[in-house]
């Protein structure tokens, strides 16, 4: 008998006991109305045409409400003692292999809705992110002449804000710092504007991880291991795809120039092959042409070369350990059909495309080659039918480019397929189906 997995999503509560004090955790999973919990989605740089940060996305939830168990404070039947806003929801996916926390969010109250006649209450629960978004910058908490990463971290230091997320002074590691030059620019500012200007400028990202960690970082993908994703003609048939949608070659997010502040750094060579596209800020809290010129210098390298950007749909169970920036392989070959009563040609022991082993017949509108180094860049889970699609960026090549794809190879500096170790990392290359390079001759 084939292995049976058992999957479902697991709901927690964590109502306020105090202003900044939660009390214990109940599991409210019995009273999730089916379809009640909404798409959950955390992304970086997702939005088509702009730079971006860090955005999590908020979820509606529907619980039956029969006896006022989630009346707000005021019915002494609710497990809101307190205050039902900002009660923490936690969402698990949970299968055979465990439970694994997939959202974290507070509950906005302003927000809820009730419905007598159905007895349902629908929460709009915020990410734990939220926070920063209502928390602002107080006068003079950033002063003249310090790191941008010092400013981060005034920001992201507060009690309003620590009492939801962890913070810790070694996760902060921006990109690249640089000296802030007026900090009253932040002053009495939107936390989370004010975190998105430091952030574009030093070229880093804020995730928030699975046990509500702030961490500052680089784009540069992970080093963990590396998702493996399979198509519909994988050659093993280790299909875990449902589906590949709004491929995109890059261009969309291309800037071949940076304009910061009036001062503009432009790469020419790819403005020739790419076109002129403008990123442009005005980052008032940066006044000197220097720091200007080297933040505009490294937006532009991180966004000047066209990188492969496409969604794949993939059951939730394979992706359950996904989080932002891991690294994915997506090994979307064609179809391949031999020719009737033939064999497939085999380089090392027959010649290609000879009467007795011709090329076989090839489908499909395109493919993807495994050697193709992606990262997550926007996850988006559906609790109702188990299903995840991933948002994925190209980052580079799992391989040495001189171990490559007729099609993705530059001519004059690659060489088709390679030797000894090369070979292992990922399936042979194929030109019309035929399988060259990587064999063993007989």
């Amino acid at each position: 008998m084939a292995d049976f997995t058992s999957m479902q999503y697991k709901v927690f509560l964590t109502p306020r006991t105090a202003d900044l004090t939660y009390g214990a955790e109940i599991q409210i999973s019995a009273e999730i109305i089916f379809n009640g919990i909404k798409t959950m989605k955390k992304s970086i740089d997702s939005s088509d045409y702009e730079v971006g940060v860090y955005t999590y996305g908020d979820i509606t939830l529907k619980v039956v409400n029969k006896n006022g168990k989630y009346n707000d404070e005021i019915d002494n039947r609710s497990v809101f003692k307190f205050s039902r806003d900002l009660a923490r929801v936690r969402v698990v996916y949970s299968d055979n292999d465990g439970d694994i926390t997939r959202f974290n969010g507070l509950i906005n109250d302003e927000a809820t809705k009730q419905d007598f006649d159905k007895e349902e209450v629908q929460f709009r629960v915020l990410s734990n992110d939220s926070v920063i978004r209502t928390t602002k910058v107080a006068g003079g908490l950033i002063a003249n002449g310090v790191l941008a990463s010092s400013a981060i971290k005034s920001i992201l230091n507060q009690a309003k804000i620590t009492s939801v997320l962890n913070f810790s002074d070694s996760n902060i590691n921006v990109d690249q710092d640089f000296t802030v030059d007026i900090g009253s620019e932040f002053d009495n500012r939107n936390g989370r504007k004010a975190l998105n200007d430091l952030l574009v400028a030093s070229n880093s990202v804020l995730i928030i991880d699975i046990n509500d960690n702030m961490i500052v970082q680089s784009r540069n993908e992970s080093s963990g291991d590396i998702l493996t994703l399979f198509g519909p003609y994988d050659e093993k048939m280790r299909q875990n795809i449902h589906s590949v949608k709004k491929y995109n070659p890059g261009k969309h997010r291309t800037f071949t120039s940076v304009k910061i502040g009036g001062i503009e750094v432009s790469d020419n060579g790819f403005v020739t092959q790419f076109g002129f596209r403008q990123f442009e800020s005005n980052l008032d809290f940066i006044t000197n042409d220097g720091t200007r010129t080297t933040v505009g210098n490294r937006i532009l390298e991180e966004f000047k070369t066209p990188m492969i950007e496409l969604e794949v749909s993939i059951p939730t169970r394979v992706a359950k350990n996904a989080q932002l920036l891991d690294r994915v392989s997506v090994n979307f070959p064609l179809r391949i059909r031999r020719i009737k009563d033939k064999f497939l040609p085999t380089v090392g022991i027959t010649k290609i495309d000879d009467s007795e082993m011709p090329l076989p017949d090839v489908f499909g509108n395109a493919s993807i080659s495994p050697v193709t180094a992606f990262k997550i860049i926007a996850i988006a889970e559906n609790p109702t039918t188990f299903e995840t699609i991933l948002k994925l960026r190209q980052y580079g090549w799992f391989s040495d480019p001189s171990s490559s794809i007729v099609g993705f190879a530059i001519i004059g500096q690659s060489k088709i397929a390679g030797t000894g170790d090369l070979c292992d990392k990922w399936s042979p290359a194929t030109i019309s189906g035929a399988q060259v390079g990587c064999t063993k001759i007989a």
